[in-house]
């Protein structure tokens, strides 16, 4: 009753009345421990899969398949289908007890499996879970013995069906700009993995076009011939605008002069100049002195030969330029100095009636020939009109070496730009299309990492122009130079004129300029397809074909995350935002450029793609593995003649000894008939060279073996038999063989 009243007045109520009912407590039933629930669950599967092969080990899948992402402990029993990617079966530390692992992955996370059985339970086992093939796993997460991490116990193991991506096209693709994990830091594409699925999807050829390095070759020819596949060797390239070009012919003025000091500071004493022809004919010539308003120095008057009256009497700069300016008219300028010309133009500013683009003589030297040392390149101190006729020389010398390379243009520098070599690059794509381009291919190499590395490997212009030979270039992706200039509304006329310099044009898929969106360059993805249509149109109008590539960085579209960390250590902030840049096959392709309608689609995605790859002949990028290369100098057989047999009589004196003479004989006949005079002559300059600069060096090996090589220079170790040699009379004995000889 009390209970009653307090509720009544706690709620309100007028009245509250409470009754009571005993009832018999439920039976509490047990519940199931998972080991139990694990072995029932094992024991019905196996008796109930006997003779299913899909079953490797336990029952089958009951459970639902779950994405890797987010396992944890408190998981009931669930299932996961996954690539196998290790494995390995051990026997433990305890007797009869073995262990099978394996780690798979769902391509968005990965788990390890780990089981341990009987030996009698391992050996079904044996060979049935391997690297790549694809599994279905029922189990429960549990932690590792020292419980730092987690790992799955398998209930049951069922292979699974997967289906790899295939290009069913009926005509096929080629992929002609494709990165590997040799673009440093960049791309994640296994050379030979890439390289086999494109063979695997009837792919008649592939290019690998690594960012500036060509270290992917070795590997990718030995995967393409394995896989019977074509193989374009490429490169894309750091592209530095360093000069115009212009075509070889006409005439040409060489011009130098005289000055001290450098920009308001700079002072004219000489101008001077030689004009000649294509042919290497020399025209006519200029001369002026120039009064600069201050006294010669000593230096000024040693170069020109002429005192203060001279100067005084000569016309002020304005004058003698405009002169100068009427002289070249519009011929080519030529120069080889270009800090002095660029203090010129600087002294000068926008008055200066002479025109700043010239062609460089230094530059050209530095390209032609790389025998030379920098120091060997500068002219020597000079009066004006020597400086001329020497640059003139050096320009005739050019063009013709120019010609015999079939280079028919020369590049244009501007004398005055400043920082010429910190201009940003644009990529490039270079295509060896026969052997002597494949060559070339590895000289731009090799000269922009050595020569011209600024951040990155870059090729400038000027240096392409001299070594495009059996090389087909491509206009690159959004980087390059093409897309920039459609990308920044540039006008037709610069358009067509960047787009001339290429051999073929290249369009993308939209989602790999994405960012442009992103970045406020382009209004919507309808934009960045009206960039490729332009780019389309342009190829129509100058009669270039067009090609669809992927520039492929990874291999299939979920591998975009191993390139996001990539970038991620590299500071991206949009590293996450990753570019579809994966390998797409025909009809992906095909789709992408429907808006281009199927016709164009087809030519720019199949026709021309293919057109490109026919171009380039099967080359061999080294030797096979049994061949070597010799090098070859020219004039090596008789340079190393005369160097044994100078130094021979030098020590045996005009008559040599019978066995000095056939030992000479023997050596010299079979090092020159058999090619290696040039191998030795290697040896003898490398050691020279080391000995002249002060740091001993002993050469061994076949080549310092022989009396020739100590005889040459190239080692201190006379090979002949052990004898007396006096260096004044030249008489020389050897006693073993009964040998002995006296100069007259």
């Amino acid at each position: 009753e009390k209970v009653q009243e307090q509720m009544r007045q706690l709620y309100r109520l007028k009245s509250v009345e409470l009754s009571v009912r005993v009832c018999a407590p439920e039976p509490v039933k047990k519940k199931k421990t998972e080991t139990t629930e694990r072995k029932n669950w094992e024991r019905k599967g196996r008796a109930a899969v006997s003779g299913d092969e899909s079953v490797l080990f336990g029952g089958p899948i009951t459970a639902d398949v779950v994405p890797m992402t987010g396992l944890s402990l408190k998981m009931p029993t669930f299932a996961v289908t996954g690539r196998v990617f290790a494995e390995e079966i051990y026997e433990t530390r305890r007797p009869g007890v073995w262990c099978l692992t394996f780690d798979m992955t769902d391509e968005q996370n990965s788990v390890r499996v780990v089981k341990y059985l009987k030996e009698k339970e391992i050996e079904p086992l044996r060979g049935k879970i391997n690297v790549d093939m694809y599994v279905t796993v029922q189990g429960r997460m549990k932690l590792t013995r020292d419980g730092m991490d987690l790992q799955m116990e398998p209930y049951s193991i069922c292979l699974a069906g997967h289906s790899e991506r295939m290009d069913n096209a009926p005509q096929k693709r080629v992929e002609l700009h494709l990165h590997t994990r040799m673009s440093a830091m960049d791309a994640t594409c296994g050379v030979s993995e890439i390289i086999e699925l494109a063979a695997n999807w009837g792919h008649k050829a592939i290019a690998i076009t690594d960012h500036g390095v060509v270290h992917s070759f070795p590997e990718a020819k030995k995967a393409s011939n394995k896989n019977n596949i074509k193989l374009i060797f490429g490169c894309e390239g750091y592209l530095l605008p360093d000069c115009e070009l212009v075509p070889i012919g006409g005439n040409y003025v060489a011009l130098a002069v005289t000055l001290t000091g450098s920009g308001i500071h700079t002072r004219v004493f000489e101008l001077a100049a030689e004009r000649f022809n294509s042919d290497g004919k020399i025209i006519d010539s200029f001369h002026t002195f120039v009064n600069p308003g201050v006294p010669p120095t000593g230096a000024i008057k040693r170069l020109t030969g002429c005192d203060a009256e001279t100067f005084d009497a000569a016309p002020v700069l304005s004058q003698a330029v405009k002169t100068l300016g009427d002289y070249i008219g519009d011929d080519t300028i030529v120069i080889h100095d270009r800090e002095k010309l660029g203090s010129l133009f600087d002294l000068l500013g926008e008055s200066c009636p002479i025109s700043r683009n010239c062609i460089s003589t230094s530059m050209l030297m530095q390209y032609l020939r790389r025998d030379l040392h920098a120091e060997e390149r500068v002219l020597p101190e000079t009066g004006a009109s020597e400086a001329a006729h020497r640059t003139a020389d050096i320009a005739i010398e050019s063009i013709r070496k120019c010609e015999e390379l079939h280079v028919s243009s020369l590049p244009v520098i501007d004398a005055s730009a400043k920082d010429l070599e910190k201009r940003r690059t644009n990529h490039i794509i270079l295509i060896a299309a026969t052997q002597p381009g494949l060559k070339n291919l590895y000289k731009l190499v090799s000269y922009s990492n050595l020569d011209h590395f600024y951040k990155t490997p870059r090729i400038p212009r000027s240096l392409l122009n001299i070594h495009r030979e059996g090389l087909i270039i491509g206009s690159a992706c959004e980087a390059g130079e093409l897309f920039r200039a459609i990308v920044d509304r540039r006008s037709e006329e610069e358009i067509e004129k960047i787009a001339s310099f290429y051999d073929y044009l290249e369009i993308q898929p939209i989602g790999n300029n994405a960012f442009l969106v992103r970045e406020g360059l382009a209004a919507d993805d309808d934009e960045l397809r009206a960039f490729n249509k332009k780019i389309v149109e342009l190829g129509e109008k100058m009669g270039k074909p067009v090609v669809a590539t992927g520039d492929v960085h990874f291999v299939e579209p979920e591998d975009s995350v191993f390139r996001a960390v990539l970038m991620s250590s590299m500071g991206y902030k949009d590293a996450v935002i990753q570019p579809p840049l994966y390998f797409r096959t025909t009809d992906d392709m095909l789709n992408e450029f429907s808006y281009l309608g199927s016709k164009k689609a087809h030519e720019v995605v199949i026709e021309n793609t293919n057109k490109i790859a026919d171009m380039c002949d099967v080359l061999r990028p080294f030797l096979d593995d049994k061949q070597t290369y010799s090098p070859e100098l020219p004039g090596a057989a008789d340079e190393l003649q005369n160097l044994a047999l100078t130094k021979a009589h030098e020590l045996y004196g005009e008559v040599l000894p019978e066995i000095v003479q056939k030992r000479l004989d023997k050596e010299l006949n079979s090092i020159i008939g058999n090619g290696y005079s040039s191998l030795y002559m290697v040896a003898q300059k490398l050691v020279h060279k080391s000995n002249s600069d002060g740091y001993l060096v002993g050469s061994r090996g076949s080549v310092g073996s022989s009396f020739v090589a100590h005889m040459a220079g190239i080692t201190e170790v006379n090979s002949l038999p052990a004898h007396y040699r006096c260096p004044k009379c030249k008489y020389s004995e050897f006693p073993d063989v009964g040998d002995s000889s006296r100069c007259g």
